[in-house]
C-alpha cells in the first residue's frame, strides 16, 4: 500500500522554491511595467488616431460648405 506521508514519496525541486520567487518576482513586476507602457502608448496612439480622423471630417464637411457656397455666388452673379 502507497503511503502518501512517507517521507521516501517527497519530491526534490531545484532551484528551492524561494529561489525561484527570487528570480521571477523582479521578471514578473518588469513584464507589468512593460505591459502598462505598451498599453499607454497604444491608447495615446489610438487617441491621435481618432483626433486625425474627426479633423478629417470636419475639413471635408468644411469643403462640401465652402465649395456649395462659392457654386451659389458665382451662379447668382
Amino acid at each position: 500500500e502507497l503511503n502518501i506521508t512517507d517521507p521516501s514519496h517527497e519530491y526534490l525541486f531545484e532551484p528551492s522554491p524561494s529561489e525561484v520567487l527570487d528570480v521571477m518576482l523582479p521578471r514578473l513586476v518588469e513584464s507589468q511595467i512593460y505591459q502598462a507602457l505598451l498599453e499607454s502608448s497604444a491608447s495615446e496612439h489610438s487617441a491621435r488616431m481618432l483626433a486625425m480622423r474627426t479633423a478629417s471630417d470636419s475639413a471635408e464637411e468644411m469643403i462640401d460648405s465652402l465649395t456649395l457656397s462659392y457654386n451659389q455666388a458665382r451662379q447668382a452673379g
